[in-house]
């Protein structure tokens, strides 16, 4: 979902642009944001797929990093979501401290849910 026309790289596929009559500037057409919400739904349940692999990881790390790093890209979803599938050139989420808090507490979770299940002897 990159979109960097300045630098003359936009990541939507030119004959998907061509047959709704749009060009990369038009970010906010409909054909575009039906585009872009397509996206986002695609990354969801690639998400969903991976965080189901990651519980099935017996090293802690790794799924504590994977769920930060699928956290941080969710949240870039929920801002694409809130600005109606509307492309921004920067998601600066990452800077507040409630998204802070938010990946401290996904690692707590992350933890207790790995612990809890080494216990019960479950993979």
């Amino acid at each position: 979902m990159s979109l960097d026309t300045g630098d003359g790289f936009i990541n939507i596929p030119r004959e998907y642009l061509e047959a709704h009559g749009i060009s990369p500037d038009d970010v906010d057409s409909p054909p575009f944001r039906a585009w872009v919400r397509d996206r986002v739904e695609q990354a969801r349940r690639y998400f969903r797929e991976g965080k189901c692999y990651l519980d099935g990881l017996d090293v802690l790390r790794c799924k504590i990093v994977g769920y930060w790093y699928c956290a941080r890209l969710e949240g870039v979803l929920d801002t694409i979501e809130r600005d109606g599938y509307i492309l921004r050139a920067v998601y600066g989420e990452r800077r507040k401290l409630s998204s802070w808090l938010k990946i401290a507490l996904l690692g707590v979770t992350v933890t207790l849910r790995h612990i809890a299940r080494r216990g019960t002897g479950g993979s």
